[in-house]
């Protein structure tokens, strides 16, 4: 039960975190309590309709060397897949949820300097120090913070949301410091609405999936956009931000958006200021 001040959720999943990948990317949903309760009802009915219990994007998409599908997926015909991925966007269409993720791109985040890297993975700089420290090599906490921030502004006065990361233990540590550290930055706009945060499993946490499908989706795009600003999604991508309030809300750190969000460390502005810079790459397209 989610007591009267915890009235918004957030799910988020993160892509590209492994070695040598172009993009990290972490992207979800975020919504009202009582529009988490319509969308699981929908996705767990489509779910057990096809008898799937848990979507896994990489499985629905993978192929065999011949071209098969693979796993859960191996004996459908195109027509049965096309049938529950439809159903599957329903879903998330039809249900008052938003999306939010960002994107960055890693040509432009390997040139960076340590500090610089430190500052955006969550390092704020006194004198010269950081402290508290960033993750200068797990760049994932950037796309991290920005989804956590342009979710955070869309929740009324005098509530909070909570947000629901994928489960991994070797994030999870360094994020719970981060997110700590957001709330306690009065400054901030949004830092008293932000509210408690944790780590299901996709399977106990359907919006996990939904957010899974969503940063399988933006991890696609992403070279399309590398190579033309104007790239325009393909349908499924369109279905999966139906609900987006603004462009905004899905920002590309490319080397302007990098560029955008080192202003105030470069210039020695407070970097108590960091956490609204790194909300600027909203603006960059």
């Amino acid at each position: 039960m989610i007591c009267g001040k915890y009235m918004y959720i957030a799910y988020l999943d993160e892509s590209g975190i492994h070695a040598d990948a172009p993009f990290c990317i972490v992207s979800g949903y975020f919504g009202h309590k009582f529009a988490w309760a319509k969308f699981n009802r929908k996705w767990k009915c489509v779910l057990a309709k096809h008898g799937i219990s848990e979507f896994h994007a990489w499985k629905f998409w993978s192929r065999t060397g011949e071209g098969r599908r693979i796993d859960d997926y191996k004996k459908w015909s195109n027509e049965q897949a096309e049938e529950f991925l439809n159903e599957l966007l329903d879903a998330i269409s039809d249900t008052n949820i938003h999306p939010v993720g960002a994107t960055l791109v890693m040509e432009h985040w390997h040139p960076l300097d340590t500090n610089e890297r430190e500052y955006l993975t969550g390092g704020v700089s006194w004198s010269g120090k950081f402290r508290p420290r960033g993750a200068p090599n797990k760049p994932y906490y950037l796309p991290f913070q920005s989804c956590i921030l342009n979710a955070a502004r869309y929740v009324p006065n005098g509530k909070k949301m909570k947000f629901r990361f994928d489960w991994n233990k070797q994030l999870k540590g360094h994020a719970r410091q981060v997110f700590k550290f957001l709330k306690t930055i009065n400054n901030l706009s949004i830092h008293d609405k932000l509210g408690k945060i944790s780590f299901p499993m996709g399977e106990e946490a359907v919006g996990l999936q939904a957010a899974d499908l969503l940063s399988y989706q933006l991890y696609k795009f992403a070279p399309l956009r590398v190579a033309d600003e104007h790239a325009v999604p393909n349908s499924i991508f369109k279905k999966t931000i139906t609900g987006m309030h603004s462009s905004h809300d899905l920002p590309f750190f490319n080397r302007r958006g990098v560029e955008l969000a080192l202003e105030a460390f470069r210039s020695g502005t407070d970097s108590k200021q960091k956490a609204e810079i790194v909300q600027k790459p909203i603006a960059e397209d």
